[in-house]
């Protein structure tokens, strides 16, 4: 009885042992990338957010002393909201 099998040459589902450390190399750069990608992409927010964390008490400031905050309260807690978002969003903004 002979059974001719194919060569891991030829099955794309056979993966030699000669190719991980590429694989495995190849998927700690695709992750580093996404952390760098990740890294980039939230620079923007969290200076947006400390800015805002900044500015906004102001504002709310302004909206108390106006006796808008009174009548429209809605409005006030959003504001707050809004502060509070943007404490988080900044909290661990660095100047560069």
């Amino acid at each position: 009885m002979s059974s001719i099998s194919p060569s891991a040459n030829d099955r794309p589902d056979v993966v030699e042992h000669d190719a991980t450390p590429d694989v495995v190399s190849a998927t700690i750069r695709r992750l580093a990338d996404a952390s760098a990608l990740q890294t980039t992409a939230f620079l923007p927010l969290r200076a947006i957010g400390f800015w805002a964390a900044i500015c906004l008490p102001f504002v709310a400031l302004a909206l108390l002393v106006n006796g808008y905050a009174a009548e429209n309260g809605g409005v006030f807690a959003l504001l707050l909201c809004a502060n509070v978002t943007a404490l988080v969003l900044g909290r661990n903004h660095h100047a560069e």
